[in-house]
C-alpha cells in the first residue's frame, strides 16, 4: 500500500487544480481517479509522476467545461498560475505571458496553446510536483495497465466551406505501459462535446495490424466533412479505450469557422433533382414518385408524367439529392386535372431528413416557385389536409 502521507498530498493537489481551473470541487469519482493515477505514477518514478501531473493539468484546461467558461486571456494566465504553480502571478511574469499570447495570436498562431505549454514545461511546476510527492521510501502494489496519452500535434483548417470534405491529422504519443491496437478498442474519440459527430465522425480507428507501443507516436489521418450549416464549430479529440475509459490529454480545441459556398456565376444553377431518388407516402393509380423527377413538367395525366399518392392525411412526395447541396429555389408543377390538391401544402427542405424548414403554399396553384437560399439534401412537398397529392415535376435549382 502507498503511505497515507502521499495520498493526502495527492488528494490536496487534485482539488487545488480543479478549483483553479474549473472553479469547483472534484466529484468523488474524479478525486479517486486522479489521486490513484498520481499515486501509481509516483510509485513508478518521479518522471512518471510529472507526466501524470501534466496530463491531469492539461485535461482540465483542454476540457469543454473550461472552454465553456469563456475565460479572457488575462483570466487564463491567472488560472494557469493558480493551477500549475499554486500561487498568485507576479506582475512581470503575468505581463510577459500576456505579451507572448497576444504576439502569437497576432501572427495567426494559437497563443493560448503556447502559453499553456510554457507552464506545462516550466521548472517551477516540475519542482512543485516533486515536492508534493517525494519518491523515496514509497512502495506500491502492481498498478496494472496504465493508459496515458500526450497530444503531440494536430492539423486542421481554421476555415472551411459547408459540406466540403477535408483531410486532417492528429498525432498522439503513447505514454502508458500498454500497446494500442484496434483489437483492444484503442481509438481517437471526439470531444467538446464528448462523442459528437459534428464532423461526420466520432471515432477514428487504428488500422488492422497497427500496434502503437509505449513511447511511440501515431498520426491519425482521416477525412472530415464540414457541417452543412454555416457557423463556428469545435474540433477537439482525446484517446479512449472503448468500454474501459477516456484517458489523458485533450488536443487543443480549434474553433473552426464554416461558411456557405460562394454562389456560382449568374445563370449557372442546375436542376439538382433530375433523375434522383424520389419517394412518396403512398402510390396511387400506379403513378410512382420517380415520375416527378423525369424532366417532364406536363400536368396532363395522359402524358404519363404524374406522381400520385392515395387519398390520405398529409400525403407527401420527397426527393433525395444524394448529398447536402446549396439550393436557390424550388420550382414545382402539379397535375392540372381533376381531383388532387392544388394548394394548402408545404415545400420543405432538410439537411438530414429529420429537421425541416417549411415554406407554405396557399391558394389554388398549378405550378409555382419557392425561394429558399439555403443548404439541403432532402426536398419534400407535403399536404396539410387530407387529399391525394399529384406532382408532375419538381426542379431543385442550385449547385
Amino acid at each position: 500500500m502507498l503511505p497515507n502521507s502521499y495520498i493526502s498530498d495527492a488528494g490536496n493537489f487534485v482539488p487545488t487544480v480543479l478549483w483553479a481551473s474549473l472553479n469547483r470541487e472534484p466529484s468523488e469519482e474524479e478525486w479517486s481517479y486522479w489521486t490513484n493515477r498520481l499515486a501509481i505514477a509516483q510509485a513508478q518514478s518521479p518522471a512518471q509522476l510529472l507526466i501524470e501531473a501534466k496530463a491531469f493539468e492539461r485535461s482540465q484546461f483542454y476540457s469543454a467545461e473550461y472552454i465553456n467558461r469563456n475565460r479572457s486571456d488575462e483570466d487564463l494566465i491567472s488560472d494557469l498560475y493558480s493551477a500549475y504553480l499554486q500561487r498568485e502571478p507576479d506582475e512581470g511574469g503575468f505581463n510577459g505571458w500576456l505579451g507572448v499570447l497576444r504576439d502569437i495570436n497576432a501572427q495567426g498562431g494559437n497563443g493560448r496553446e503556447v502559453v499553456l505549454r510554457g507552464f506545462d514545461e516550466s521548472v517551477e511546476f516540475a519542482e512543485l510536483v516533486n515536492n508534493i510527492a517525494p519518491s523515496e521510501g514509497v512502495g506500491g502494489t502492481d498498478p496494472g495497465s496504465v493508459r496515458r496519452a500526450t497530444a503531440i500535434r494536430q492539423s486542421v483548417p481554421a476555415t472551411m466551406i459547408a459540406s466540403q470534405t477535408y483531410n486532417v491529422s492528429v498525432t498522439m504519443r503513447n505514454d502508458g505501459d500498454t500497446t494500442w491496437t484496434e483489437g483492444d478498442l484503442y481509438r481517437l474519440g471526439s470531444q467538446n462535446p464528448q462523442d459528437n459527430t459534428t464532423w461526420n465522425i466520432g471515432r477514428v480507428q487504428l488500422p488492422a495490424g497497427v500496434a502503437v507501443a509505449p513511447g511511440a507516436e501515431y498520426a491519425f489521418n482521416f477525412p472530415i466533412t464540414a457541417p452543412a450549416t454555416p457557423g463556428t464549430y469545435n474540433f477537439q479529440w482525446r484517446m479512449v479505450q472503448d468500454a474501459v475509459e477516456w484517458f489523458s490529454d485533450y488536443t487543443p480545441n480549434v474553433a473552426v469557422s464554416v461558411s456557405a459556398p460562394a454562389p456560382p456565376p449568374s445563370g449557372s444553377t442546375t436542376n439538382l433533382a433530375l433523375g434522383k431518388l424520389a419517394t412518396q407516402s403512398s402510390t396511387g393509380w400506379d403513378a410512382p414518385a420517380s415520375r416527378a423527377v423525369d424532366g417532364n413538367t406536363s400536368g396532363a395525366w395522359v402524358d404519363g408524367s404524374i406522381a400520385h399518392t392515395d387519398y390520405e392525411a398529409q400525403a407527401w412526395w420527397q426527393v433525395d439529392l444524394g448529398g447536402v447541396r446549396q439550393i436557390n429555389n424550388i420550382d414545382f408543377w402539379l397535375m392540372t386535372e381533376c381531383c388532387s390538391s392544388h394548394g394548402n401544402f408545404d415545400v420543405m427542405v432538410s439537411d438530414d431528413g429529420s429537421t425541416w424548414t417549411s415554406y407554405y403554399v396557399a391558394g389554388y396553384v398549378d405550378n409555382g416557385s419557392v425561394t429558399v437560399n439555403r443548404s439541403g439534401r432532402y426536398v419534400r412537398i407535403q399536404l396539410r389536409g387530407a387529399d391525394p397529392l399529384a406532382v408532375a415535376e419538381v426542379q431543385v435549382m442550385g449547385w
